[in-house]
């Protein structure tokens, strides 16, 4: 639970209500992304050992040895994105099977 304060806010923002508004807004933006990438790395730990040699055998094949980039670099930039685009798909899996239920 997040309690926000008067201490927590900037100055004078209590009285012109609509300043305020747009700052709980913007906090609840920042704890929702926040939620997000926790949620992104959990999934991550949560990977089994066979699914973790699946990112890396699927980051690999996406390596470009003329990019310019390392093979290193490139892997983790492909494990990323991959990560994300399983997380993703596991995300709207899950909105899917909340909604049919």
């Amino acid at each position: 639970m997040v309690e926000i304060t008067r201490k927590d806010t900037p100055p004078c923002s209590f009285p012109p209500i609509h300043n305020f508004q747009l700052y709980l807004l913007a906090i609840l933006r920042q704890l929702k992304e926040q939620e997000r990438e926790l949620r992104l790395a959990l999934f991550e730990a949560s990977l089994t050992d066979e699914e973790q040699q699946r990112l890396e055998q699927e980051a690999r094949t996406l390596v470009n040895p003329n990019m310019g980039l390392s093979t290193a670099r490139q892997i983790e930039i492909q494990k990323d994105a991959i990560l994300k685009a399983w997380f993703e798909q596991r995300e709207k899996d899950k909105r899917l099977l909340g909604v049919a239920s």
